[in-house]
């Protein structure tokens, strides 16, 4: 972003990273356009150039605000005092807060999985898997201390086997797509999954690794 940007009120910053993310999340990256952004955040053109480089500018601010909405909410709901069902049943509990406060952003964020978004995920992966991979690391080593996994499993192992059930469940929440596969393989497609059913789900699927 540029200095102009940064110098505006932070409600107003909101406003217009919310606006952009509702465009991208709807059109993509790449078909969006600045015109409908500009419409969206009620700004002109040329006020979005003072803010930003470009669109590809804008974006990178827009995953960081992303990142950041990611990282506020995690952070706050660890314990070491938590033994890991619980520890893993909050983050799917925050994970569908997000998803119900934040769709846009997370639904661009799923996003960055695909082919055509590669410039992007190279730039900024490491900072959103850092967010999930570091609690469940955490959630992995204080469930080793006590004795609810297996020592002989690796903790590298251990953590991206549940990350691949919690990205899951996120993508579920973001992509109807995703709905339906989540359905297909967790409960063969039968009924219509609640997002508590859903968590439940993934519980019982992460609880074959723990004691």
């Amino acid at each position: 972003m540029l200095h102009a940007f940064a110098k505006l009120n932070a409600h107003r910053q909101v406003e217009i990273l919310d606006a952009s993310a509702r465009i991208f999340a709807i059109d993509g990256y790449h078909a969006a356009s600045i015109a409908q952004i500009c419409e969206e955040a009620q700004i002109s053109n040329g006020a979005l150039y003072k803010y930003f480089k470009n669109k590809e500018d804008l974006f990178f601010t827009v995953l960081d605000r992303c990142a950041d909405l990611m990282v506020n909410e995690i952070a706050t709901i660890y314990s070491s005092n938590h033994n890991t069902e619980l520890a893993i049943r909050m983050l799917l509990q925050a994970t569908e807060k997000l998803a119900a406060n934040y769709r846009d952003y997370l639904k661009i964020y799923a996003d960055l999985g695909s082919g055509s978004y590669t410039v992007f995920s190279a730039e900024t992966s490491e900072k959103f898997e850092l967010v999930v991979s570091k609690y469940l690391l955490r959630v992995v080593e204080d469930g080793k201390r006590r004795n609810e996994f297996d020592t002989k499993l690796d903790n590298s192992l251990l953590t991206f086997f549940i990350d691949n059930y919690v990205m899951l469940f996120l993508y579920s929440l973001v992509s109807e797509y995703h709905h339906k596969r989540f359905e297909a393989f967790l409960c063969e497609g039968k009924g219509i999954l609640s997002t508590k059913k859903k968590i439940d789900l993934v519980m019982q699927s992460i609880s074959i690794i723990i004691k």
